[in-house]
């Protein structure tokens, strides 16, 4: 059976993490009851409504709590690198696909000045040096031909 990963509170990701530290806590005495108090962005701000009675009462419910905040904490930690793994994924996949074409491109029996302009229309985010190494064509001439591909198409 599958935890329950859906956040326990409503806490935005960095108060959580201020959350849980044990410094940013304590117990205020005010002559009759304790209060609970954490401190965010440098102020202190009554945490818990209903006062405490004694200081026991406050320790018990600061453990449970830097527990379940720690427990959230953590699950969110693991759904924001699940979610970059999924990302890097993507790319990496995009990126292969991207390489296989050029790669294709490069074999066909075509102009090298075709090729490039094929393959700029194809990918513009790949890196130019491995352009013109899988052309097989120089840096110079890579260059050239950028240039006369873009007076085509600045003439149209």
């Amino acid at each position: 059976m599958k935890k329950n990963k859906k956040p326990i509170t409503s806490w935005m990701y960095d108060d959580l993490k201020n959350l849980t530290n044990i410094d940013n806590h304590r117990a205020v005495y005010d002559g009759y009851e304790y209060i609970w108090e954490h401190r965010l962005n440098g102020v202190w701000s009554k945490h818990y409504i209903l006062p405490l009675a004694d200081i026991k009462k406050f320790k018990a419910l600061l453990m449970f709590s830097l527990y379940n905040w720690k427990e959230e904490l953590s699950n969110r930690d693991k759904d924001i690198l699940k979610a970059e793994r999924k990302r890097i994924k993507i790319v990496s996949r995009s990126i292969d696909k991207q390489y296989k074409t050029i790669i294709k491109i490069a074999n066909k029996k075509i102009k090298p000045i075709k090729k490039v302009e094929l393959i700029l229309e194809v990918s513009n985010n790949i890196p130019n040096d491995m352009i013109y190494k899988a052309i097989g064509i120089s840096k110079a001439s890579f260059y050239r031909y950028i240039k006369e591909i873009n007076k085509k198409r600045n003439e149209n």
